[in-house]
């Protein structure tokens, strides 16, 4: 039989052609993360195999998730999308209270397509920071802090506030820039993002606000030239 395991701290699951794993905070997943951490979504993950590939896909609607493997340092992986598996994969579950990591171990052999995903979780709604809505000042700032780094996903191409406040013009300062910038991590730390403020915030902000389609290149397109 098909399978790859999936490990998450003591716990080891098997999924198989026909049964998948699941995470989440729903207590129907088969691996439950913290059930109290609204940052996690009811269903978050589902490891599975589907023509012929062990994939791992994002199930939330709201959340990223975020892959590692010894070819790749951080990709997220954007919601309701899926990612193929075919190295020992690292998926981290970042929530209000804290992250999680799983193991996936995918073991490659021809089979069939897995099932389709179970009922759909229930629970309160996940806690996603979308509900923090950027203004015109707001989106300016993020987009001249993040241009180069849109472009390149290279943490050393994030703007300083200077630059930043340099490539906006207009007589904005740095002071505004940042003011700006750090107003909107603690809105987002406050509606349930902590990682925006962590040793890697900017980075993680930047993400976030992209992969939530809050951020885009029109928006840096808006800035002069």
């Amino acid at each position: 039989m098909i399978r790859a395991t999936v490990t998450y701290g003591q716990e080891r699951h098997q999924a198989t052609e026909t049964e998948p794993v699941t995470f989440g905070r729903d207590p129907g997943c088969t691996i439950r993360l913290d059930p109290d951490d609204h940052g996690i979504s009811r269903r978050s993950g589902t490891v599975r195999w589907d023509g012929a590939i062990w994939w791992l896909v994002n199930d939330s609607g709201t959340r990223p998730l975020v892959v590692t493997d010894p070819h790749i340092a951080r990709n997220l992986l954007p919601r309701r999308r899926r990612h193929p598996l075919d190295i020992v994969t690292r998926v981290i579950v970042d929530g209000r209270l804290g992250s999680h990591t799983l193991v996936v171990t995918p073991h490659e052999q021809p089979g069939a397509d897995a099932s389709a995903p179970g009922t759909e979780p229930f629970g309160l709604s996940t806690v996603s920071g979308l509900d923090v809505k950027l203004t015109e000042k707001d989106l300016r700032a993020v987009a001249a802090l993040f241009e180069e780094f849109m472009r390149t996903s290279r943490i050393e191409n994030i703007r300083t506030y200077r630059d930043a406040a340099r490539r906006i013009g207009r007589h904005h300062t740095e002071a505004q820039v940042r003011r700006r910038v750090e107003n909107l991590r603690r809105r987002l730390r406050a509606a349930g993002i902590p990682q925006v403020a962590g040793d890697r915030g900017l980075q993680y902000l930047a993400e976030f606000l992209v992969h939530t389609g809050q951020l885009t290149f029109a928006d840096v397109r808006r800035l002069l030239p």
